[in-house]
């Protein structure tokens, strides 16, 4: 039995914490569903969530404004992953993560590690009532990931317990490049 496939359409995020201002919706749903679509006529609040063009923004005003002119007044953040429905019970655990490159038959290449992710560094962002686990990619913590397909490697580790919640491969579909 091979592993699941997950496939990441990963973004560049340019605001550290964005994560904090919306929900991100499961792997299989329709991109940002969670977040209204953008109005040019609609009056926005700070920090909300719109989606246009099919990529995902945030107001980048203090103050409450008009959506008449996007580029301006609003910033383009993204996401890349969010893991459903894992068994584990999330609370309380450290989620570690790592990307790594794969030879042809899709065995990973220990030496050429792309990145490494943790829920302490804030690069991954735990949802423990729902048990989901958000990849996050600030443009500040990470140099590259080209679109590329990577072996992935997920662990919890609890009470001194460390157990594989996710592994197997990994489409990124749209880089991430500096």
């Amino acid at each position: 039995m091979s592993a699941p496939l997950v496939t990441l359409a990963l973004r560049e995020a340019t605001n550290a914490d964005w994560t904090s201002s919306f929900v991100l919706p499961a792997i299989g749903t329709t991109p940002w569903t969670t977040v209204p679509p953008w109005s040019s006529a609609t009056q926005y609040g700070a920090s909300s969530a719109v989606v246009y063009g099919g990529d995902l923004y945030v107001a980048a005003v203090a103050a409450p404004t008009l959506g008449s002119f996007l580029p301006a007044q609003w910033t383009k953040i993204g996401i890349a992953a969010n893991f459903a429905d894992l068994s584990y019970d999330l609370a309380g655990a450290e989620i570690r993560m790592r990307l790594a490159d794969v030879d042809g038959a899709g065995a990973p290449l220990p030496e050429k590690v792309r990145v490494k992710f943790s829920s302490t560094a804030g690069t991954l962002n735990v949802n423990v009532a729902s048990r989901r686990i958000s990849l996050v990619v600030p443009a500040a913590k990470i140099r590259g990931i080209p679109a590329a397909t990577y072996a992935i490697d997920a662990l919890a580790e609890k009470a001194g317990a460390i157990t594989r919640i996710a592994a197997g491969s990994l489409v990124v579909d749209q880089g991430v490049t500096r």
